[in-house]
Parts: structure tokens; C-alpha cells; sequence
């Protein structure tokens, strides 16, 4: 005779009694993903402030948020071209190859002499 199971609405498995279970609630698994993420920003944010050199102490991070670039720095600005088109692009290091900032995308702005139009959009 097959022993009774029952029935854990919550956590959605079924065990037989006198079993232990190991099994996380899903909401504990979306918890232990963000804690993940938070560690591994810490740890890029880390990495990146020991490889800063002299001349991106002007650097300032920007987030694309909705078509506009928004700073977030106390500073807030919204560099766009004359035409009224953002000019953000980003450059990936390795290859050399520019990108177009996307929406949520977080780059580091290099101010210029040239001015405005000449500011470069680096990835983080």
C-alpha cells in the first residue's frame, strides 16, 4: 500500500510524509538573483575604480531612459545634436567597434576640447 502524499499548494511539489524536501519557494529564487546581480555590479564597480586613470576623473555615468540621455550624477543633462538627435554611441574596447547607446544602456561620458559633438560614450 503506497503511503499517503500530500499535497504543498505553495511551493508546488508533492512529498510523501516523513521526506524531506529541499526545495526554495519561487519567491526566494527572484531574491537570490537580485542579491547575485547586486554582488556582481559590486564587483565590476570595484575592478573599475581600481583601473581608473587621472583623466577620466571628469567622467560622468549616463542612462538612456525613454530617447533621452539622462545623468546620473547630480548634474542633470541631455546631450543631443543640433537636429535634436541623441549623439550617445558607445565603443567596445576590444574591437574597436561603435555601437548606438540603446534604451537602459549605462555609458561613461569623456568631455572633449571640441566640444559638445565630440563627446565619447564608452560602455561600462
Amino acid at each position: 500500500m503506497e503511503p499517503p502524499r500530500l499535497l504543498i499548494q505553495d511551493m508546488g511539489v508533492t512529498v510523501a510524509p516523513g521526506r524531506i524536501v529541499h526545495h526554495m519557494a519561487p519567491w526566494s529564487w527572484g531574491w537570490l538573483l537580485v542579491v547575485l546581480a547586486l554582488l556582481l555590479l559590486g564587483a565590476g564597480e570595484t575592478g573599475r575604480s581600481q583601473a581608473g586613470s587621472a583623466s577620466r576623473s571628469e567622467a560622468a555615468s549616463f542612462l538612456l531612459v525613454k530617447g533621452q540621455l539622462m545623468s546620473l550624477s547630480p548634474e542633470s543633462c541631455v546631450i543631443k545634436d543640433a537636429k535634436g538627435e541623441i549623439i550617445a554611441f558607445k565603443v567596445d574596447e576590444q574591437t574597436s567597434m561603435v555601437d548606438f547607446v540603446h534604451e537602459g544602456d549605462l555609458v561613461e561620458v569623456y568631455a572633449s576640447p571640441e566640444g559638445l559633438a565630440r563627446y565619447v560614450f564608452k560602455a561600462l
